[in-house]
Parts: C-alpha cells; structure tokens; sequence
C-alpha cells in the first residue's frame, strides 16, 4: 500500500519532471527546430527521438509477454495483440516521420528533388501497407475475443487517420507521377502538404491515446508509482518531442539546393510552382 507521503512526494516529483520536460522541448524546439543548423538538428533529433520511442516500447511490449500466440478457449489462437502497436507505431512515428522530413531536414534536404519525391512516395507505400496490416490484426484479435470493434476514441481516431493516409497517398500519386497537369499539381500542393501534417499529429494523438489505453487495461501498470507506468508515460513525452521536431522540420524555410537540371518541362514547372509556394517573393521575380 502506497503511502499519502510517498504520493505526495511522488506528485511533486511529476510536476517538477513535466515542467523540467516543458521547458526543454520548448528550448530545444526554439534554438534546435528553428535555429540556423535546423535541417541538421531537425534530422538529427527526430532520428535519435524515435530511436529512443522503439527503445521503450520493446520495454513495454517485453514486460506485457509480447509477441506470442494468443489463444481463445474457442481453440483459435491468432497473432498476439502486440503486434498492433508495433506495427502502426513503425508506420507512422517512423515511415510517416521520415516521409515528411524528406523534403525540409538532413540528409535528403540535399538531394535532388526527385529522389526526395520518390522517398516520400516509397516511406508513405510501406507506412500505408503496415498500417492497414495493423488495423487487420486488431479487428481479428477483437473477433476471436467476442470484443466489439472500434468501441474507443483510439480507434475511431485512428481508423480516420488511417483513411485519410489513404487518401493522401492514393490522391497524391496521380497527381505527381500520372498527371502533367500542372494547374492541378498548384491547386493541390498546399491541401497535401498540410493534411499530411495534420495526418502525422493526429497518428501522435492516436499513439499516446493507445499507450494510455495500454496502462488503463494491463496488470503490469496498475500501480500508480512504478519503473513500468513511468516508461509508458516517457513514451508519450518522446511521440510528441518527435513530432515537435517533425513539424519544425516542415515549417522552416527550404535551403537553396544546386540540383541536377529536371529533364521534362512538366518537372521543371512543377518544381517552380513549390519553390514558388514556399518563397511566395520569388512570383515578382
């Protein structure tokens, strides 16, 4: 039994770590996300930020028996519910994450322009397969357990956020690598880049809604003061440090990069009208 003492002082502890943990994301992001070396530092921190995420979710998932088969009294035993974080947490805090930064952080921020397209596109393909494979595993798990489905905001939330990658990715394609229309790729240039972000956050709301989920119903967190709820907690901190950097990433200025001359004239208006939208005085020119 946890003592009033213990409690209290534990509360002081949180309050002093949270706002230690404020204070630092708001620091790094404004002398890191937005500094001079940001396309470094962006790249960079994000890497090492879902590195760390991977490190304490195999924690998680280890403490939680995961991985193993899981069978019902029925006789049928399916994949264990672990792989559904696991996957959807490759899909979008790595695949998505990556996809995003292609454009604005190190290394690729350097590349030609076509290779940075077509990495985007490929990060968004296997974030796409992976996230659809994780929605399946937790529909069968629900099924074999006699749950109901979607019966949370978690799930609601990301089934939406799954869909409208869908959407993104499927939209996106046509337009950048089937169609020449050039008035279509302006119209629609803003509309991709922003509901991607918005795509990429509402996956971090949905993880760290999964995560809470997790402590909620799993034995191994049910007390309040433990290296377990702690780690869990650490994950949420880190998912939107991550995307602190990621976002960052997206809203600071493009670096004027010498690439190779584009061959076709649909490429070459293509990749004026972005800077064009990016550097909005670049119009008078």
């Amino acid at each position: 039994m946890v003592s009033q003492h213990e409690i209290d002082a534990n509360s002081v502890g949180v309050g002093l770590s949270l706002t230690a943990t404020v204070a630092v994301i708001v620091a790094d992001v404004l002398l890191l996300g937005f500094g001079k070396a940001r396309h470094e530092s962006n790249g960079f921190l994000m890497r090492i930020l879902y590195i760390t995420y991977f490190i304490l979710l195999a924690a998680m998932l280890r403490w939680d028996g995961a991985l193993n088969q899981l069978c019902y009294p029925s006789g049928e035993c399916v994949l264990a519910f672990n792989y559904h974080p696991l996957l959807l947490s490759v899909a979008w805090l790595f695949c998505i994450a990556e996809s995003l930064s292609a454009y604005k952080t190190a290394p690729l921020v350097f590349a030609p322009r076509d290779l940075r397209k077509r990495y985007h596109a490929f990060m968004n393909l296997i974030a796409l397969a992976l996230g659809w494979v994780g929605a399946a595993v937790a529909f069968k798990n629900h099924a074999a357990g006699k749950k109901p489905h979607l019966a949370s905001i978690h799930s609601w939330l990301g089934l939406a956020t799954l869909m409208l990658l869908t959407f993104q990715f499927i939209y996106g394609a046509f337009v950048y690598f089937m169609s020449s229309n050039v008035n279509l790729k302006r119209s629609f240039l803003l509309t991709h880049k922003y509901l991607g972000a918005a795509a990429y956050v509402s996956a971090c709301g949905v993880i760290s809604l999964g995560i809470s989920t997790y402590i909620l119903n799993h034995s191994v967190y049910a007390e309040n003061y433990t290296h377990r709820r702690r780690t869990a907690l650490a994950a949420v901190v880190v998912v939107w440090a991550q995307a602190f950097h990621v976002i960052a990433g997206l809203v600071s200025s493009t670096i004027v990069v010498e690439v190779p001359k584009l061959d076709t004239n649909a490429e070459e208006e293509e990749a004026r009208l972005i800077n064009a939208t990016e550097h909005p005085e670049s119009l008078s020119e």
